[in-house]
């Protein structure tokens, strides 16, 4: 049972689910690296993304993202990816939908105010 640590936000304009999920867990991986965590589990509701990233390397996904988030994961630290069910990430749906269109500013102080 761990803490939630931090949040980010991207704009990436119109793009696929997947590509938008493949965002979110590159960015998540950035983050945790620079913050400095050894051990990291990665949970994602969107299927395709985590068999496309744990795939052999030796399949070709046609996503450069991919390829970038597989050289993250050859890091000297412990990544471990995991799908959950969609119902199961109801809490960050519920955030995704109550934040969205806010300023970033304002998505920092309603977080905070859920948290506390």
């Amino acid at each position: 049972m761990g803490e939630w640590k931090f949040g980010f936000a991207r704009s990436i304009g119109r793009c696929s689910v997947l590509d938008a999920e493949l965002w979110a867990i590159l960015d998540g991986l950035r983050h945790a690296w620079q913050l400095g965590f050894n051990r990291v589990q990665l949970e994602s509701d969107c299927y395709e993304a985590i068999e496309c990233i744990l795939a052999p390397d030796h399949v070709r996904v046609g996503k450069s993202l991919v390829m970038v988030i597989r050289e993250l994961l050859k890091r000297p630290w412990e990544v471990t990816l995991k799908h959950i069910c969609r119902s199961a990430n109801a809490v960050a749906d519920g955030l995704a939908i109550l934040m969205r269109g806010q300023p970033l500013k304002e998505m920092v102080f309603i977080l905070l105010r859920l948290l506390f």
